[in-house]
């Protein structure tokens, strides 16, 4: 997972729909070896006590506890635990399909048009956090009624994330989250003013360029287009009560000029604002 940014990976992530299959949670035998072989499916593995050593696609990893392992279709495979301190593990096993909406309509496809982001060794540090939502998993997995499946599937969105913000949390300074925190806090009550880079940047204490970039990886949108959508999902909201002139709509979330406000909202939503009242 070097070089993964934490925004991309759950920018990819949210493009899919999950079904998690079976969730297990093994002790492997002192000794015990596995040879070599193709996995034949998406899993995901949390080593929770011992040590041993997993091979995936010839590339040998050590295993130690708060140790995760994304396993995809098509990926080889062999391991053996330790004769002194065998390995102890939390595995589920999950598949997915591409489904997600891009401007107005929806994309749906069986087969993923682009791998996985998550394969191989990833070391959590918040180990805890993720063995308890590993442990949820594995005991809502004992039934099968509608509600439980609902739960299942949810929390295995809530493992994805947990892994995705420790990400986040090992590549951003916590000054640098605060600081961007505030600015994102600023502009959901001031969106609708007009904000300059120059006073977001102070108000953070960096320069412009400074700014923009840690902004972008912090939260996946450059400083601009944070704004320009959240002008859109109140513009959104008012479009809904269809009581007030484009106009009105338009200076209310900050544009003087209703026909650059149309272009602004066609482009984000993918239809004019008429046109989205209409549906």
């Amino acid at each position: 997972m070097a070089g993964l940014d934490a925004s991309d990976l759950v920018s990819r992530l949210n493009r899919y729909a999950y079904s998690v299959i079976t969730v297990g949670h093994q002790v492997y035998h002192s000794n015990m070896h596995m040879a070599l072989r193709v996995h034949p499916a998406h899993s995901v593995h949390l080593i929770v006590k011992g040590w041993g050593r997993y091979v995936m696609n010839h590339v040998s990893l050590d295993t130690k506890p708060g140790s995760v392992f994304f396993f995809v279709p098509g990926m080889l495979f062999e391991w053996e635990s330790s004769l002194e301190d065998p390995l102890e593990f939390y595995n589920i096993r999950f598949d997915l399909a591409e489904a997600y909406k891009q401007e107005d309509a929806w994309r749906l496809q069986s087969q993923p048009s682009e791998p996985f982001p998550l394969s191989g060794r990833y070391s959590v540090r918040n180990s805890i956090r993720t063995a308890n939502l590993f442990e949820h998993l594995f005991q809502l997995s004992r039934k099968v009624d509608p509600f439980t499946v609902m739960s299942r599937e949810i929390g295995f969105r809530q493992l994805l994330l947990a892994i995705a913000e420790d990400l986040r949390t090992e590549q951003t300074p916590s000054d640098s989250g605060e600081a961007v925190e505030t600015s994102v806090q600023y502009m959901t009550r001031h969106f609708h003013e007009e904000l300059r880079l120059e006073s977001l940047a102070d108000l953070a204490g960096w320069s412009v360029g400074h700014y923009c970039k840690m902004f972008k990886k912090i939260t996946g949108y450059s400083p601009k287009d944070y704004i320009i959508r959240l002008r859109i999902d109140r513009a959104k909201e008012l479009l809904e009560f269809q009581q007030y002139r484009l106009k009105e709509i338009a200076a209310s979330v900050g544009y003087d000029d209703e026909f650059y406000f149309s272009r602004i909202f066609k482009k984000i939503t993918g239809v004019s604002p008429s046109d989205y009242v209409r549906r």
